[in-house]
């Protein structure tokens, strides 16, 4: 499978998500092999087609008339999302319990 197919599914996968989601290297690994995907994932960074959040993570994010900036996802959807990577379960603990 060449690159340029898995990088137009990959970038077509992305923009059929709501902006502000988080997705992770393990979303696409039904397109490719790992070191390939992050290869893409990088280069639509290095295109501003995509924001990383931190290694592994990244967004598209969605624009808040509000403050009428880009708002950027919260600590709890990271922890969440690399959560999931992990296969972890987050429980509340302290005064969030």
């Amino acid at each position: 499978m060449k690159t340029d197919n898995i990088t137009d599914k990959i970038y077509k996968k992305i923009q059929e998500q709501s902006r502000g989601k988080i997705f992770s290297i393990d979303d696409f690994y039904h397109f490719g092999n790992y070191n390939t995907i992050k290869s893409v994932l990088l280069r639509l960074n290095n295109e501003d087609k995509n924001i990383r959040v931190m290694d592994g993570l990244y967004t598209i994010p969605r624009y808040s008339k509000l403050i009428g900036e880009y708002s950027y996802p919260s600590i709890d959807e990271v922890a969440n999302k690399i959560a999931e990577k992990f296969s972890w379960t987050i429980s509340p603990a302290e005064d969030y319990a």
